[in-house]
């Protein structure tokens, strides 16, 4: 029991100096009630903690209606047993139910307001970052924030945007992936401007199928961009007029290698004839 407390001990000397001021996820199981439970941003380590039940006991500085609140940390103690407590602020209240695996949490958790010792944020995949941030670029750059992420927190701290905003932007696809889907359903009509790309595009087989995909257009259209610049074809900054300046060098390219292949075999023949 005495090494208990030391270490309890050790932890609130450890905690205070990393983890005060930062934000953390907390729920209150019932109205007017001070006692809150610590939830992680995963609903696996939630399950794991017990909905926060098996996690470091937590009360507010004040009094709580039933839901899930964004609060800020503010003291680490020991209670008269010895065992560690979490004082917090409760900052902005959430509703009574949350998505704790939504994108949003991702991107917040990079603005560095989080606590690390209690958040379990796993990134989940490629998110459109530059879809959610292009409709902030000026506001930050005139906001003194230190980055986009801690910038974009603020904002929604301060109610003007959802978490689910942020989500729908975040999973928003690419323009180049929009791109890539419109080509793959509309072949025939980009042939009409990009008949060489219609030509070329290369499909994937999915199932036993062999169809175009949306990965492997977008692969195929960034190759190809680069072959632009690699071989100095021009300033074009069109990407499909890139990419049609791509296969139509490669055809002159090809053309001319059998042309002197050609008259190489025919020097050959005039040579051995004569």
């Amino acid at each position: 029991m005495l090494r208990e407390q030391k270490w309890n001990a050790l932890q609130v000397d450890q905690l205070s100096k990393t983890e005060i001021g930062k934000f953390i996820l907390c729920y209150a199981k019932e109205d007017n009630t001070t006692r809150l439970y610590i939830h992680q941003f995963n609903k696996v380590m939630s399950i794991i903690t017990k909905e926060g039940w098996w996690d470091t006991f937590t009360l507010s500085r004040k009094s709580c209606m039933k839901g899930f609140y964004l609060c800020r940390i503010g003291e680490f103690r020991l209670d008269k047993s010895g065992y560690l407590n979490l004082i917090v602020f409760p900052n902005k209240y959430l509703g009574e139910t949350i998505d704790e695996d939504a994108a949003a949490w991702d991107y917040l958790n990079m603005s560095g307001k989080f606590t690390r010792e209690y958040k379990s944020i796993q990134r989940r995949g490629r998110f459109n970052i530059t879809n959610l941030e292009r409709n902030f670029k000026e506001r930050f750059e005139e906001s003194g924030y230190p980055t986009m992420e801690s910038f974009i927190f603020s904002v929604f701290m301060g109610d003007e945007i959802t978490l689910d905003e942020i989500s729908t932007a975040l999973e928003e696809k690419y323009d180049i992936e929009k791109l890539a889907d419109d080509i793959n359903k509309n072949i025939e009509k980009y042939a009409e401007k990009y008949p060489l790309l219609a030509k070329k595009l290369p499909k994937e087989d999915v199932f036993g199928y062999t169809v175009y995909t949306t990965d492997c257009t977008v692969r195929y259209l960034k190759n190809k961009d680069l072959e632009y610049d690699e071989h100095k074809l021009g300033d074009e900054t069109i990407l499909l007029n890139r990419v049609e300046a791509v296969l139509q060098y490669w055809v002159d390219v090809h053309k001319a290698q059998k042309e002197k292949a050609k008259a190489e075999r025919k020097a050959k023949k005039l040579e051995k004839r004569n």
